[in-house]
């Protein structure tokens, strides 16, 4: 249902999900992250979205960390998701 929907939160980025443990998230163009340098990850949003959706959908006591950031030259934002 989050990647299905993905569009709504994610623009014109292109979500994927990798089954875990941990559950990844990985967010290609990320709009947040297009024409931005950063010297630490800063899709914040993003990792505060996902853990919102996963608390409510999944698992109260899910924890998304974003482990991979464009902004810092990673080819793809990408969310670590635990519970």
């Amino acid at each position: 249902a989050i990647r299905r929907n993905s569009w709504t939160f994610s623009g014109s980025g292109n979500l994927s999900t990798m089954a875990g443990p941990p559950a990844q998230l990985s967010l290609t163009g990320c709009p947040l992250c297009r024409g931005a340098t950063s010297d630490m990850p800063i899709c914040d949003y993003y990792a505060a979205t996902f853990e919102r959706l996963f608390r409510e959908l999944v698992a109260p006591r899910a924890v998304v960390k974003e482990v991979s950031c464009h902004a810092l030259g990673a080819p793809a934002c990408v969310f670590e998701v635990r519970w």
